[in-house]
């Protein structure tokens, strides 16, 4: 079943032999290749990653590569078996329920963590998540090491989401992804 679903996705079946002489597959190669060094070399003219990313170059590239794929779904032009081909008749579908936890088990993990959070040193706390921020602000400094000291100090995964949001930013929308969701809102 899988191999016909890769069959069916990729396309490999539309040529005859595609490893005879292997030439369909180096065509392929070579012309993923020469994708991925443009992408570098746009990447690279910008400054680097950290600079792409930031003036939000690479979200509107993933942006619109998105954009570009479901198009081609919509069409038909790109088969996704269940999605576009090959669907069950709405009369076949799956009832899935809909996982709904147990709110018990959620007053418990509250509790959980409330006395997590009580029977910890705020003065450690502190300190890791101070370092956390201080290393987050300096661009040659790496992160990681500061991450594992704040929770070794007992910070929580939301704390330190949280430092690192506040100090870089991250979860603010970056210029340049806005054209995406206009360009698809005038689409549909």
């Amino acid at each position: 079943m899988t191999q016909n679903i890769i069959a069916e996705e990729t396309g490999v079946a539309d040529v005859i032999d595609p490893l005879g002489g292997s030439y369909y597959v180096e065509t392929l190669t070579n012309e993923m290749e020469q994708k991925a060094l443009e992408v570098i070399e746009s990447v690279d003219a910008r400054g680097g990653m950290f600079e792409a990313v930031r003036t939000g170059f690479v979200q509107a590239q993933i942006g619109e590569s998105a954009q570009r794929f479901q198009e081609k779904v919509e069409s038909g032009e790109q088969t996704v078996v269940g999605v576009n081909k090959y669907q069950l008749p709405v009369t076949e579908e799956a009832n899935v329920p809909i996982y709904r936890p147990d709110p018990r088990a959620i007053t418990a993990q509250y509790e959980r963590l409330a006395r997590y959070k009580n029977n910890r040193s705020q003065t450690a706390l502190r300190r890791g998540l101070d370092e956390l921020a201080r290393a987050a602000g300096d661009p040659s400094c790496n992160v990681f090491g500061a991450i594992i000291e704040g929770i070794r100090n007992g910070a929580t995964h939301g704390e330190v989401v949280g430092t690192l949001r506040r100090e870089l930013g991250f979860g603010a929308p970056y210029p340049g992804t806005e054209h995406v969701n206009r360009t698809r809102r005038e689409t549909t």
